[in-house]
């Protein structure tokens, strides 16, 4: 799907005569050293759409190059491994660190993330991540290391007026282990011209502190769901349904540990006898007995 829109892209332009540099072409050729160069012939692709005559062609050609230059977003984005420089996705530097808060303070910034969309935005409270940061999960891109290339890849995923990843219940708090457990659920719009919406998944992230820097050293992420899965959702949405269905619109931590058991994924890990939970709606502490 990508490719053949990226390749509608480009026999528009070749058809009307906008773009001599084969700027566009390049995108199904593209790899890691060849980004900032495509970045930069499609940056020179829109000053020479602008300078179009006819207003109804300037216009379409200059709605083309902007979309195309926002696949070359998403991809600097989705493709973390990849170098990330383009100006519109730096971050301002995350200032001085809010190192060894207790645990419990910790987790208070971690569910203020989720409040504010932060994991759909990238905007992370990166004063408390070591600036090293090894994040882990299911989707092929991970691992990425560096809080700051992290950041930088949400940033340019998804849809944030339209995409929300919720926290579901408080966060666990492990102080023997030194780890914070967050469970989640993500839906929403990825951040492309064409607005694909991906399936809806369950997901929970273990956070691991540093007892000699007191920041969180690394973030490690499972699904519900298989990438595969979420990959298919976006090209092919009948099929992924086949598959597996959209996590359902989960509300209380009771509720989506009851949905992340119906879809098959294994249960969290066990808390040690000293992990604050967070509470079900009989008031006990329903991942005791995991």
């Amino acid at each position: 799907m990508l490719a053949r829109r990226l390749l509608a892209l480009a026999l528009a332009f070749s058809r009307a005569g906008a773009l001599h540099t084969g700027a566009v072409p390049q995108l199904m050729r593209i790899t890691g050293s060849s980004l900032s160069a495509v970045d930069s012939r499609l940056a020179t692709a829109l000053e020479r759409a602008q300078g179009v005559p006819c207003p109804f062609f300037r216009r379409r050609f200059t709605d083309a190059v902007e979309s195309a230059q926002l696949v070359m977003a998403w991809v600097h984005a989705r493709h973390k491994s990849l170098p990330i420089d383009q100006p519109a996705l730096l971050l301002p530097a995350a200032g001085d660190k809010r190192a060894h808060l207790p645990l419990g303070v910790l987790a208070d910034v971690l569910r203020e993330d989720f409040v504010r969309h932060a994991y759909v935005n990238g905007r992370l409270t990166r004063a408390v991540y070591d600036d090293e940061c090894f994040f882990d999960g299911p989707d092929p891109d991970m691992p990425v290391r560096g809080v700051r290339k992290y950041c930088l890849a949400v940033s340019g995923l998804f849809d944030t007026r339209r995409s929300e990843c919720r926290l579901l219940g408080e966060p666990v708090v492990d102080e023997a282990a030194r780890t914070i457990r967050c469970h989640w659920r993500l839906a929403g719009v990825l951040r492309l011209p064409w607005k694909p919406t991906f399936k809806p998944y369950l997901g929970h992230t273990t956070y691991y502190v540093d007892a000699r820097s007191g920041l969180i050293r690394s973030a490690i992420e499972q699904w519900s769901i298989h990438p595969i899965v979420a990959f298919l959702s976006v090209l092919l949405p009948r099929v992924a349904d086949r598959i597996a269905p959209d996590a359902p619109d989960v509300r209380t931590f009771d509720e989506w540990f009851a949905a992340w058991l119906d879809a098959g994924a294994p249960p969290p890990p066990p808390l040690s006898a000293n992990s604050i939970c967070p509470p079900t709606a009989g008031g006990g502490d329903s991942l005791r007995s995991v």
